[in-house]
């Protein structure tokens, strides 16, 4: 018995049926072990296993870059509520400081 799958060829227009013999009866028809739906099922499972680990492992290696525009907006607006509050205070250095990264993040401070 042959498998029930048509497969196309290389320019999509000609299907013709999948030369591997069956192996396996699903919902009346048969399949090989390469076009058998649960096997499909659980390649597609296990690869959005693999994507998914990928993804998590790039978004804790990138979160600082993903995080980095909301930071960025946070200290800018700290500093600009601050800068009056604490002319005369110690702490006039550090917003310094991040006045002078912030100025640095815009282009203007090299």
């Amino acid at each position: 018995m042959q498998c029930s799958v048509n497969i196309s060829d290389s320019t999509g227009f000609y299907p013709t049926p999948c030369a591997k013999p069956a192996k396996v009866e699903r919902g009346g028809k048969w399949f090989c072990t390469i076009h058998d739906p649960e096997y499909i099922k659980r390649k597609e499972i296990a690869w959005a296993a693999k994507y998914e680990a990928k993804e998590a492992v790039w978004v804790k290696d990138h979160r600082l870059q993903i995080a980095a525009p909301d930071m960025y907006m946070a200290l800018k607006n700290m500093v600009a509520l601050a800068i009056p509050l604490f002319s005369d205070a110690p702490q006039m250095e550090a917003l310094k400081q991040a006045g002078a990264a912030i100025a640095k993040a815009e282009g203007k401070l090299k």
